[in-house]
């Protein structure tokens, strides 16, 4: 894996967050729908006013991108439409967590070092060994409760990149592959980083728990969690990042377990005017470009299909279904507070805090969890 590209760069300004005590009362305003954040969690009403914009599955293949606001453009939608007939169109809908596939691998080891110690990451072969797997079954996987899993990048990442390196291609459809700049994915580009801070920043970890209790009811599996969050990222490395010439290898469509590729459009929505969905419903996905048609774009954490995911993928490791669940949830957290930290306000610039950009449930986890067994 590619090292240094912006994973060192997360990592650097969010260890300055590492003292901070955690304090209830963080406070942001979704302007959309004038609702007050405390601590973080948005209220009832906010779900309500985005109910709109998630869809049934009919039972098809959905692609699986990342839980980022920003829409698909029209270029990569009618790609990915072109490639994957028999799925869900991204004009219509798709599956999203942190990461896509590369936050599928991630948690699969967090868990998996939870039940099983460190030996874990070494037996699967470490993130590239887990994520050859991954892309492998994938590609063979026509199951209709199956995903397309993408990696994806930013049309404005794009075009940057291609400018410095004199590279002529088009930025809402392409990957620059002689580029050097970090692609478009915030996830991607600090998945050491993130484990770290989930196991070792006190703001995080603190505001992981209380997003456990809020989504559970309990803390169960908090500690073994962060711990193996901890262990992982001391395993990779804090500045490990998926970079772009990962990226290169990972989507060559000449190799037949290839990840999809997925180009996004536009800038973040700011913090306070947003929020994070965790949608535990198996089910339903977002339709991100109705939303943003709408103007009303906001993250999507499709937990309950990425833990289905996950168990289908790695099924001979019997990964615990209850402790994915949780460990998605957790996983959110940093990724708001970086998303925050480089917001467009500059009353949140540099503030690695994740309370701003605040989160509500959607679905019952118990419904999910008794589905998935």
């Amino acid at each position: 894996m590619i090292h240094g590209e912006h994973g060192g760069q997360v990592a650097a300004e969010l260890a300055q967050q590492g003292n901070i005590v955690f304090a209830l009362g963080g406070i942001g305003m979704a302007e959309n729908a004038n609702l007050q954040l405390e601590s973080g969690f948005l209220p009832p009403e906010f779900l309500a006013e985005h109910e709109q914009f998630y869809v049934p599955r009919n039972n098809k293949q959905v692609l699986l991108g990342c839980g980022d606001d920003r829409q698909v453009t029209l270029a990569s939608a009618q790609k990915l439409t072109k490639k994957y007939p028999e799925a869900l169109s991204p004009f219509e809908g798709y599956a999203s967590i942190y990461g896509g596939a590369a936050g599928i691998v991630k948690v699969a080891h967090v868990v998996g070092i939870a039940q099983y110690g460190k030996g874990f990451y070494d037996q699967v072969g470490g993130f590239e060994g887990l994520m050859q797997d991954f892309a492998a079954f994938s590609a063979q996987d026509k199951d209709p409760e199956g995903v397309i899993p993408t990696l994806h990048s930013a049309e404005k990442s794009e075009a940057a990149a291609a400018q410095k390196a004199n590279d002529k291609i088009d930025a809402s459809v392409d990957l620059c592959e002689h580029g050097v700049g970090a692609t478009g994915c915030a996830y991607c580009g600090g998945v050491g980083a993130t484990s770290h801070l989930l196991a070792h920043n006190s703001l995080i970890r603190s505001t992981s728990h209380q997003t456990l209790i809020n989504a559970f009811g309990d803390d169960r599996f908090h500690t073994e969690l962060s711990d193996a969050n901890g262990t992982l990222a001391a395993c990779l490395g804090e500045d490990f990042n998926v970079g772009r010439q990962d990226y290169v290898r990972y989507t060559d469509p000449t190799d037949p377990n290839h990840f999809a590729l997925m180009i996004l459009a536009g800038d973040h929505i700011g913090a306070r005017r947003s929020g994070v969905i965790t949608n535990y419903d198996l089910h339903t996905v977002r339709n991100s470009a109705a939303a943003h048609k709408a103007s009303a774009d906001f993250y999507s954490q499709d937990v309950g299909i990425a833990t289905q995911v996950a168990l289908r993928a790695f099924k001979r490791y019997n990964l615990d279904p209850e402790m994915l669940l949780r460990a998605f949830e957790m996983d959110a957290v940093p990724v708001r507070a970086v998303l925050v930290s480089h917001d467009a306000d500059a009353d949140l610039q540099g503030k690695a805090e994740p309370q701003p950009l605040g989160t509500v449930v959607r679905g019952d986890w118990r419904k999910t969890l008794a589905e998935l067994h």
